[in-house]
């Protein structure tokens, strides 16, 4: 685990500062740990653990025209897995974690009690209701974790901001906090996975799929076969954290079975995550009427972002059952306003899981609105 940790100048308020350092501190007992600031932190600087990297910062001129340059040149040259800010009133805090999450980069931030409500009295709000306004917000929007101080300041964040992933930890020994941060930072690295999976790990599960679901007709190449075969410890990590969001898990080892494939051991701590913000459904598709009463809840479920690859599986299997008129279920579907909906799925079963031209009702398509559902359903 390598984290980047942005620990600003807090000159009304030094111990933020001081209890950032004792943090990249601990963290780098376990982890590979980066540090952005702009002087030497007395805590930190020589520490052959930590990695320093300042930026110069002489007026606000330089702020806006030369440290966004320099923080993306060091952002790049680290590639961390967790950007990690270290306060919430600072305006180059927020920057940096703007710059990191426009790039795809993780982000966190602890506040250090700076969020509780108390912070909040009309004294205080004096000074801070600009800030609140023009950038604290955002950060509070932006971070894909924010590390409370306690249960209460946990509450009072709640309430500015519905953020779903708020995390505290109970008075714990060092060993057990450094377990408890090395679990949240995995498992928010993990809840990443549908914009880190890879193409090759994609055809991945597309095979896994095919053996699972297409019994008497599963045809998998030697290419297929070689893409199995080759499958490296952190690719069936990555390709079972894609699964558990899709439902597909037990299909998945049921395709590896099929193809009687060595694959490596996953360690269960790496596949901890945190419940995505917009989960997928995990039941099966109405089947009451058949065909028609089943493609007419996937297309609900697509419209909505419920669909599921174990959904398309399901469909996927009836198709290969599928014993009708053809014509007679054009009719149908026509006037049920489903025949392009039928069309775009198996447009997109073709290439998801091998759906061959025999086995569909209707001439597939593949437009605008197929690539929209594609990205709905796959990505």
């Amino acid at each position: 685990m390598k984290t980047l940790h942005f620990i600003p100048n807090y000159l009304t308020d030094i111990g933020i500062t001081l209890d950032a350092e004792k943090t990249v501190m601990v963290l780098a007992e376990r982890m590979e740990v980066h540090v952005v600031s702009f002087k030497k932190l007395p805590t930190t600087d020589g520490n052959p653990h930590i990695k320093v990297h300042l930026i110069g910062f002489k007026s606000s001129i330089v702020e806006t025209l030369n440290v966004r340059d320099h923080y993306l040149q060091i952002l790049y040259d680290v590639m961390p897995d967790v950007v990690h800010v270290h306060g919430c009133w600072n305006y180059l805090g927020a920057k940096v974690m703007k710059w990191s999450a426009q790039r795809g980069f993780i982000t966190a931030m602890t506040p250090y009690d700076m969020l509780h409500a108390y912070r909040f009295s009309p004294d205080y709000l004096k000074t801070r209701w600009w800030s609140s306004w023009f950038f604290q917000r955002a950060m509070n929007k932006r971070a894909d974790m924010i590390f409370a101080g306690s249960e209460k300041e946990a509450g009072d964040i709640g309430k500015l901001t519905k953020h779903p992933c708020i995390v505290t930890f109970p008075h714990l020994t060092k060993d057990q906090w450094l377990d408890e941060m090395e679990k949240r930072y995995t498992s928010i690295r993990n809840s990443r996975i549908r914009v880190n999976l890879s193409r090759r790990e994609g055809k991945i599960i597309s095979t896994l799929l095919h053996a699972a679901t297409a019994g008497n007709q599963c045809r998998i190449n030697d290419t297929g076969h070689r893409l199995i075969a080759n499958i490296t410890a952190d690719q069936w990590r990555n390709i079972l954290l894609y699964a558990k969001e899709e439902y597909i898990v037990t299909l998945l080892l049921k395709g590896k079975d099929q193809l009687n494939a060595d694959l490596p051991p996953v360690n269960e701590h790496s596949l901890s995550s945190f419940k995505p913000l917009h989960p997928k459904s995990s039941s099966g598709l109405e089947s009451k009427d058949g065909l028609l009463s089943m493609l007419s809840d996937a297309r609900q479920r697509v419209r909505t972002g419920k669909f599921s690859l174990y959904n398309l599986s399901e469909l996927y299997r009836f198709f290969l059952t599928l014993d009708t008129d053809e014509d007679a279920l054009t009719e149908q579907l026509k006037k049920k306003n489903l025949l392009k909906f039928t069309a775009r799925m198996e447009q997109i079963m073709r290439e998801t899981l091998a759906l061959t031209e025999g086995f569909m009702p209707v001439e597939p398509i593949d437009d605008r609105k197929t690539e929209h559902m594609r990205k709905q359903i796959i990505s």
